[in-house]
């Protein structure tokens, strides 16, 4: 290969390297984080409710839920009630921290590996993609992509997600929240909007004359 064809695949790669090598980076640094503060849980999750004796409602319900919604679904029955609890009368799970998104999204590992596996794999997700959308929000606001990496790691790991990661499923999976960001600012004020004349030419073409009457 030439010196010049060389250099044309470097200009090539370089671009690739700078667009994906930053979010990589943030994806790899959260997850090392995330397993690390995972790792108990990680070690037996079949057995082991993250948080002690305190703690062990909740993780214990969150993998419930995680079954019962596509479980519910797969037999075409309702996922917001249920007459498992408080039989006969039962009681409806729209009042409850149901998360029927991330039930349905992680079924294949709850139906394969079991919904204490499944619970594991969201919790550990869920700060790694929090870090990555805020990164992509971020990036939208500042030139230095060292920033919004590091900005993107405060909104994975921030006291909110580190506060609840005992347990909460449905309060530490927020990575949907920088992407409403970015849409609400696409939707206000980052839609491209038309050149000031394109508006006023509307208003003026009834006012030309036509080629007919000008001869």
């Amino acid at each position: 290969m030439t010196d010049a064809a060389t250099t044309a695949a470097v200009r090539q790669v370089a671009p690739v390297r700078s667009r994906y090598g930053w979010p990589a980076g943030v994806v790899i640094v959260a997850t090392l984080g995330s397993l690390m503060i995972f790792h108990q849980l990680w070690a037996d999750p079949a057995h082991l409710a993250l948080g002690g004796p305190r703690h062990t409602n909740d993780p214990i319900q969150t993998m419930w839920n995680l079954k019962w919604v596509p479980w519910q679904l797969a037999h075409g029955h309702n996922p917001f009630s249920t007459h498992a609890i408080y039989y006969p009368d039962g009681v409806s799970l729209s009042w409850n921290t149901l998360t029927p998104t991330l039930g349905i999204l992680a079924a294949p590992i709850t139906f394969t590996l079991g919904p204490p596996v499944a619970y594991a794999v969201l919790m550990t997700l869920a700060p790694v993609l929090a870090a990555l959308t805020g990164w992509c929000w971020l990036r939208r606001h500042t030139t230095s992509p060292a920033a919004a990496a590091l900005g993107g790691l405060v909104v994975g790991f921030t006291p909110f997600i580190t506060g609840h990661l005992q347990g909460h499923l449905n309060l530490v999976f927020v990575a949907l929240v920088p992407v409403m960001l970015m849409l609400f600012e696409d939707l206000l004020w980052r839609r491209p909007r038309p050149h000031p004349r394109t508006a006023v030419y509307p208003g003026l073409a009834p006012r030309r004359r036509p080629e007919s009457a000008r001869s």
